[in-house]
């Protein structure tokens, strides 16, 4: 995959883009097993990646260098709230308006869709299309399509029956995990028994491109592409089901920059739609079962516990304590605890107490508590 020329015009373009406000979404875990400060050293692994990703996405992570813009908070935490960056906060913000001022949001620059019947019955998905982890969750899978990369049918029929198959290996183990808090779980993932769970969308712009993800542009290209065409309320009668994860899967290969990420639900989203933009090959490395898992549960409202968070409260302190006495949890590595690396045929990582609390699994979580992190939106705030 080759990448873009710059001129001078393009780079100081660039350079002004870097200050347009991005919005909190969330990303591939760290991606390396940090157990009491070691690290792995295979070299010729990406297990060995900086602890805490200086180099990240907007998505929950650090765009600018380790926090190091916007008055040095982290402009990926909180939802830019008691800042100047919110929109939807204290509608001070850089529209000094309130956008959504007696609801008119079709006149909204946030609908720039038109009229979204979501905002006629909002209350139907108050966290999301990704609501409550115990019922009946189908996957429906978007292959994604641009300039530079595709998908075929024969040349890539093993990838596409791998990604069916790491699909079904996630839900099979989330269900495990539902089902060991005492509660029960779907999950519909099949798109080869249910082409009713596959689509089909062409982008203009590259995938790969780590600044179409940054600014959230690839957001709204995608709740508009599910807004025309997918009827999910069809859907969900159809498979009996109560939530909706959309997975974008883009044909990455070794050169890819970008990461695997998730759009989670927010307060004041435009849609309701909860989107994971899943790479095959992140950091020269095809993405395994576990980081499928890990970003469903971002849909579900799990925080990553490897990086720190405004948002969440989760501070360098916190970070420590995980990395000591939560070193297995799938919200802070995908990788394998005695391997180091990935496991393609099972999901071995563990969901945590923390974790179980943010999704709604447990209504109550003393590490929460002691550290005086965020409620789970599932309890509200």
């Amino acid at each position: 995959m080759r990448k873009n020329k710059h001129s001078l015009f393009t780079i100081l373009v660039m350079t002004a883009a870097i200050l347009r406000i991005s919005y909190m979404a969330v990303c591939l875990p760290l991606q390396i097993l940090t157990y009491s400060g070691v690290i792995s050293e295979d070299t010729e692994s990406y297990n060995k990646i900086v602890p805490f990703r200086d180099y990240d996405s907007y998505y929950n992570c650090d765009p600018f260098g380790y926090y190091g813009s916007y008055d040095d908070q982290d402009p990926c935490g909180d939802y830019y709230s008691d800042n100047d960056y919110y929109p939807f906060g204290e509608y001070d913000s850089y529209y000094d308006q309130d956008p959504y001022e007696n609801n008119s949001y079709n006149d909204s620059i946030f609908d720039p869709f038109g009229i979204n019947s979501f905002w006629d019955d909002h209350d139907a998905f108050p966290h999301g299309s990704a609501g409550e982890i115990d019922g009946t969750t189908i996957v429906v899978s978007i292959f994604a399509e641009d300039p530079y990369s595709d998908w075929d049918e024969k040349r890539d029929a093993e990838t596409i029956a791998n990604i069916n198959k790491y699909l079904s290996i996630a839900g099979d183990y989330l269900e495990d995990v539902v089902s060991d808090y005492g509660k029960s779980a779907t999950f519909i993932t099949d798109f080869k028994s249910n082409p009713d769970l596959r689509y089909e969308m062409n982008f203009e712009a590259q995938l790969t491109d780590p600044d179409y993800l940054d600014y959230g542009d690839i957001d709204y290209d995608v709740w508009e592409y599910i807004y025309d065409n997918i009827d999910q309320e069809q859907l969900m009668t159809e498979f009996h089901a109560d939530n909706v994860v959309y997975m974008v899967m883009i044909n990455s290969d070794e050169s890819n920059e970008a990461i695997t990420c998730t759009r989670n639900w927010y307060e004041g989203m435009p849609y309701e739609y909860e989107i994971v933009y899943l790479y095959n090959i992140d950091y020269e490395v095809v993405n395994c079962p576990a980081v499928y898992a890990h970003e469903i549960l971002h849909t579900f409202g799990a925080p990553d516990l490897y990086t720190e968070s405004e948002d969440f409260h989760i501070d360098e302190d916190f970070l420590s304590y995980v990395e000591e006495n939560m070193y297995n949890d799938l919200m802070l590595t995908c990788t394998d605890l005695h391997s180091y690396d990935y496991n393609y045929k099972k999901v071995t990582n563990e969901v945590g107490e923390v974790t179980a609390y943010y999704v709604g699994l447990i209504d109550h979580s003393d590490i929460v508590e002691e550290w005086r992190l965020r409620a789970s939106e599932h309890l509200g705030y």
